[in-house]
């Protein structure tokens, strides 16, 4: 009997050693594939730094990698400009994106944000995370990462899963080095898209210019079937420098290409044409759709006046012309007849559908 039970004892050691030896490999290989994993993202993310991709849209080709290469259910990339934050890139739905780019100012990780250190947060049972929109996604892993760059916070990158336990593969070591090389790039395409900025957009309006109209128009409409082209004649800008000064046309100038971008959604392309014209890409959509939109606009210039010291109230004119384009259009030949119509057009305030 004593026998029986001494090798029963044998037994239940070597099986806890064989369940040890086991766990450490799982362990071991889980914390090798989330290495893996991480030199994947920064292979990728070196490629997409050095790639003709614009810069706006790299943040975005990032987090697609990271999603992939780590199975994350979210995964979110937020920019801090010193004043805002502003999420760049993320696959959370768009009900909860306000509330997650501002978790690094939340109680559960203002210190790690000013302290740049991350924070692992993991939810066992049925209990999920309790920090905002968490409880609602029901997320029960959360990795949250500051990004510095030269000792300056640029913002931070957010995993979360549904899952228990989804980030345990993830280094402590490859999770700083992976952090640090994300300042890295974000840094580099900071640097690209002022330099873009520069080369395609007017410094009076913000709007791009006829290079960007041309050289990236052609593409974004050929993904739709039909899309809208807007000329927007600014008819009496040069009547106004003349006799009242370009600075009174300026400010005209300048209050009604605000007007346009708080009417129009961020999918329509605005360009400054050229000095008193304005052309407007609406991909997907169509010129019967804009018309209510258009004539907002001639209202809200018609209501934007300067009044001048012997008490006269000066205000634009405009003539628009509008068109529908399919996706075959040569988009310039389209575009230059818009402009001999609006020239040859005489009645103020109008809006032409050709």
């Amino acid at each position: 009997m004593i026998a029986i039970i001494i090798l029963l004892l044998l037994v239940i050691v070597a099986l806890g050693v064989v369940l040890f030896i086991v766990f450490q490999k799982n362990k071991y290989y889980k914390v090798a594939l989330g290495n893996m994993s991480a030199m994947v993202i920064m292979q990728r993310m070196f490629e997409i730094m050095a790639s003709s991709i614009p810069a706006k849209n790299k943040l975005e080709e990032l987090n697609n990698v990271i999603i992939e290469a780590f199975d994350s259910k979210y995964s979110t990339l937020v920019l801090f400009d010193g004043n805002e934050y502003e999420i760049r890139a993320s696959n959370v739905e768009g009900v909860y994106l306000d509330s997650v780019k501002e978790l690094a100012e939340s109680q559960e990780f203002k210190n790690n944000a000013l302290q740049n250190i991350s924070k692992y947060l993991v939810a066992t049972g049925t209990r999920v995370l309790g920090y905002k929109t968490a409880m609602e996604r029901l997320i029960k892993s959360a990795m949250f990462s500051p990004i510095y760059y030269n000792g300056t916070f640029r913002g931070f990158w957010l995993l979360e899963d549904k899952l228990e336990g989804a980030y345990d593969s993830i280094s402590k070591e490859e999770l700083a080095r992976l952090k640090d090389n994300i300042g890295v790039f974000i840094e580099s395409i900071s640097s690209q898209e002022a330099i873009e900025n520069a080369h395609n957009t007017d410094k009076q309006t913000g709007f791009y210019n006829n290079l960007y109209l041309y050289s990236n128009l052609r593409q974004k409409i050929a993904t739709y079937s039909t899309s809208a082209i807007v000329l927007i004649q600014l008819s009496n800008l040069t009547e106004i420098n003349d006799k009242y000064g370009r600075e009174v046309g300026n400010v005209l100038l300048e209050n009604s290409a605000k007007q346009l971008k708080e009417l129009l959604s961020s999918d329509n392309i605005l360009v400054r044409y050229s000095g008193s014209r304005f052309c407007i890409a609406c991909p997907g959509t169509s010129v019967e759709l804009l018309h209510k939109t258009m004539e907002r606009f001639i209202s809200a210039l018609k209501s934007q006046q300067e009044i001048m010291e012997n008490g006269e109230e000066v205000s634009l004119a405009v003539n628009i012309v509008m068109h529908d384009v399919k996706k075959q259009s040569n988009i310039e030949r389209e575009i230059f007849k818009m402009v001999e119509y609006a020239k040859k057009s005489r009645e103020a305030n109008t809006i032409n559908i050709i």
